[in-house]
């Protein structure tokens, strides 16, 4: 079965980057573009580049993008593998 992907212009829409390939939040922020990995091109990002967008970076598809918004809080990303964990566990009560 294929995974779903989300569509294009979903990417841009929510509260946090994401990677325009993968659509991951898990990003590092880069003070300088890295002359190895290639950038994403495009009218948006040149746009938010030219807005003084921070430039950021996919460890996934090692593609690099700016985006004007401000990446997820650690303590979210804390909660969201906590609660991912919390539902991974198996029903049936206390553990063997």
């Amino acid at each position: 079965m294929r995974k779903p992907e989300p569509r294009w212009y979903a990417l841009y829409l929510g509260d946090y980057p994401r990677c325009p390939r993968c659509g991951t939040y898990r990003l590092t922020k880069l003070a300088a573009r890295d002359k190895i990995d290639p950038m994403n091109k495009g009218p948006l990002n040149f746009a938010q580049y030219m807005w003084g967008a921070d430039l950021y970076h996919c460890r996934y598809c090692r593609v690099q993008f700016y985006d004007v918004r401000k990446p997820v809080a650690p303590e979210a990303k804390e909660k969201a593998a906590a609660a991912s964990a919390v539902t991974a566990a198996p029903a049936g009560g206390e553990p063997a």
